[in-house]
């Protein structure tokens, strides 16, 4: 549980990035170009797609899901995709948790190597892949939604997948 919060935690805390403090090279970059229009297929990403080990509503309101994905050579990311593009008022951001031996080990998000958070008319965005060297890495995926007109407040929705070894079934954390 305190990797939950942990992995929360740091969502909440990137929302200060979310609500506006982006540097003006980042935000005139093009980065983040996270989707708009209609729902994507799951598990996409500009490296190849893959297919979701373990997904979970964003709750409450089941606004979107947050996926972990995992691909053909092994390497797993987080995949946050909404089912509408967000509004004005909304962002979002998801990350991927990497346990080693069963301990949380780092938490990268989608500005971290991905595709950059999900701005307003967007609908996904996707953390960078982290292969699955051996059996001592397991991983989970979490996404906060956001609403940036209340800067200092919590994430309107959330939710974190079950953590997943490379081979074998998913568990809870």
């Amino acid at each position: 549980m305190l990797v939950v919060k942990r992995v929360l935690g740091a969502l909440l805390l990137a929302g200060g990035v979310l609500a506006g403090a982006l540097s003006p090279a980042t935000a005139a970059s093009g980065a983040g170009t996270s989707g708009a229009g209609a729902a994507a297929p799951n598990c996409q990403h500009s490296g190849g797609g893959g297919k979701p080990r373990s997904a979970a509503y964003l709750l409450p309101g089941k606004a979107g899901s947050i996926q972990l994905c995992k691909d053909r050579r092994n390497r797993f990311w987080a995949y946050v995709i909404f089912y509408r593009p967000l509004a004005s008022n909304r962002s979002a951001q998801a990350a991927i948790v990497t346990y080693r031996n069963g301990n949380w080990w780092s938490a990268d998000t989608c500005d971290q190597g991905g595709n950059g958070y999900v701005r307003p008319g967007q609908t996904r965005c996707w953390t960078k892949k982290i292969s699955a060297k051996s059996g001592a890495y397991s991983f989970a995926a979490g996404a906060v939604l956001y609403d940036t007109s209340d800067a200092k407040g919590p994430g309107i929705a959330r939710n974190l997948t079950l953590r997943c070894p490379r081979v074998g079934n998913c568990f809870p954390d």
